[in-house]
């Protein structure tokens, strides 16, 4: 019995293991996004007015309850158009105080940061990979199609100082890396930024 014990209690650390080294191993493997990677010069930073703007929604959408609540039978029809009135407010503040009460900040210049993307047909990878591998961007636009299988992410700050893209290949129902992550700082960032704007 101890015996059985023994082996049954081997068999489980083997399996602990193996899982612990496969989940290791996968995440070493998996392609870091560029959207979800962090930068040491980029930092989130509040947005003062899009707080204030979903602080003054959430109270006024507080102060409409209120008067919700003291209408009581008066009004039925009142009541529950001020009901719906006053849910769109709470709501409408609680979103923009979660999803978009931050912007990306590049930090050594202060310049906001802003992110896109750009879609193309798999005629346009060579050049695509090729300027990013580069970093000589063309001055002529490249054509871009509405649901092409190549997509380009990029980060770039207003002043067109920093600038990071990565391009993504549409495989197996979902986009994959098809390149790093690439940065481009002064006279580069200039000319990539030159050349990312169309997208914007």
């Amino acid at each position: 019995m101890q015996h059985c014990l023994y082996h049954y209690w081997l068999l489980y650390i083997n399996v602990i293991l193996s899982i612990n080294l496969y989940v290791i191993m996968n995440a070493q493997l998996t392609e870091k996004h560029l959207f979800e990677s962090k930068h040491q010069d980029i930092a989130k930073c509040t947005n003062t007015s899009s707080m204030f703007l979903a602080i003054l929604l959430i109270l006024l959408g507080i102060v409409s309850f209120i008067f919700y609540g003291q209408l009581g039978r008066v009004a039925a029809e009142l009541s529950l158009t001020l009901l719906l009135f006053a849910s769109c407010l709470l709501l409408w503040g609680i979103y923009i105080l979660v999803w978009k009460s931050k912007v990306l900040v590049y930090e050594p210049t202060g310049s906001k940061v802003l992110k896109n993307s750009a879609f193309f047909d798999i005629s346009e990878q060579n050049k695509l990979e090729k300027m990013i591998k580069s970093g000589v961007f063309p001055s002529d636009p490249v054509p871009t199609k509405e649901k092409g299988c190549f997509r380009l992410d990029f980060l770039i700050s207003e002043d067109g100082q920093f600038v990071a893209v990565q391009l993504f290949r549409f495989s197996s129902y979902k986009f994959i890396a098809e390149t790093p992550i690439t940065y481009f700082k002064g006279e580069q960032a200039a000319g990539a930024s030159a050349f990312l704007r169309q997208f914007n």
